[in-house]
């Protein structure tokens, strides 16, 4: 369902981006809950490390080109990535990530067994219900968790890689597409603004008027981006709590306060699905000569499905440590190098907005 759906979104997509009349006619562009979905389909367990086919697979391929193509071609405004990728967690009673308290269940098929509503969304799953944006406490949890996976969970890290790539190249082109508007704004108003004095009595006055918000004015599309909205508004450039928490992410290792801090995001997702085949010759095995199952078969088959998922914690079994332990584990408590560029990405976002004045606050106050 969801291979068939993503390449008729691309279909669409590029068939309305090649068309002669693009300039003048707008791209058939995916909504943001789409691309939610999309985006959520890149690092779900049961379409990435715990894939049972190879149609599963692919969905990921799938979905990251979309996505990089909406983002290439039409931008974050136009493709209203603001909605897309905005968080909307909230804690039920028990504690556990949901979105108004209800929790989706799916089944391998890839359908919910609920029949809850969707809560206004239109859209039915627990892929939606219960997507990456929805069980992320917030930008930083995924940045932390994705790090945690680049040392102690490198067969996930694999898939966090390319979600938390995309995000921060989405945050980049958001905040360059947004500072450019503002600067194009701005130099008009000044202009004008200009024009205004010199035919202005009180020129004095008008002066000093126009200086106290002059600022706010150049950067008043950049307040809504989704960089500031991930750094929690400007607050963070005068209160330490938000600083350290991106710090942490930043500098997640895998140990078990990072893990506290940073927590999986979608529920046992570290578990990797049984090779079939061996599952399946341990079964063959307890067959007589006859071809009927020796008694007492019953209560283990019943038992398999425990055993259908395999914990993959970083710490291979004694069995299995030389065979598995080179390629599963670093060196490094920083990660691969893919780990650590992206590690020094997100080191630089608070710095990014360290020029920009909050609303309300007096640009002095940034020196």
């Amino acid at each position: 369902m969801y291979t068939q759906g993503l390449t008729l979104l691309s279909n669409v997509f590029t068939a309305g981006i090649s068309h002669p009349t693009t300039a003048t006619a707008p791209a058939c562009v995916p909504s943001p809950k789409y691309l939610q979905i999309a985006s959520t389909l890149l690092v779900h367990p049961l379409f990435t490390n715990r894939a049972s086919n190879k149609e599963r697979l692919e969905i990921g391929s799938r979905s990251i080109t979309l996505l990089r193509n909406v983002l290439q071609d039409v931008g974050p405004r136009a493709a209203h990535l603001e909605q897309a990728f905005a968080f909307r967690t909230s804690t039920n009673k028990t504690g556990r990530n949901t979105r108004r308290g209800w929790i989706a269940v799916e089944s391998h098929d890839g359908e919910s067994n609920s029949d809850e509503e969707t809560h206004g969304d239109g859209i039915k799953g627990a892929v939606s219900q219960q997507g990456v944006f929805r069980r992320a406490k917030d930008f930083w949890h995924i940045v932390g968790w994705a790090f945690n996976c680049s040392v102690r969970y490198p067969k996930r890290w694999r898939y966090w890689k390319i979600l938390l790539e995309y995000l921060l190249d989405v945050l980049d082109n958001d905040w360059t597409e947004r500072e450019a508007i503002d600067e194009e704004e701005n130099q008009a108003k000044r202009e004008a603004e200009h024009q205004e004095k010199r035919r202005a009595k009180h020129q004095a006055s008008v002066e000093l008027d126009l200086e106290g918000d002059e600022r706010l004015r150049e950067n008043k599309v950049l307040h809504d981006s989704l960089l500031i909205r991930y750094l929690g508004g400007f607050d963070y450039n005068y209160s330490s709590a938000p600083l350290r928490r991106i710090v942490k992410a930043a500098f997640a290792d895998g140990s078990a306060q990072s893990l506290k801090d940073f927590p999986e995001i979608f529920e046992n997702e570290t578990n990797e699905i049984r090779n079939e085949t061996t599952h399946k010759r341990k079964r063959d095995e307890k067959m007589d000569v006859t071809g009927e199952m020796e008694f007492g078969d019953y209560e283990e088959e019943n038992d398999d499905g425990d055993d259908l998922f395999e914990p993959s914690d970083g710490s291979p079994s004694p069995g299995l440590k030389a065979k598995t332990m080179g390629a599963s584990t670093y060196t490094s408590t920083m990660g691969d190098s893919d780990a650590i560029i992206l590690r020094q990405k997100v080191m630089t976002l608070p710095s990014t907005t360290s020029q920009v004045p909050s609303p309300g606050r007096s640009p002095k106050r940034m020196q």
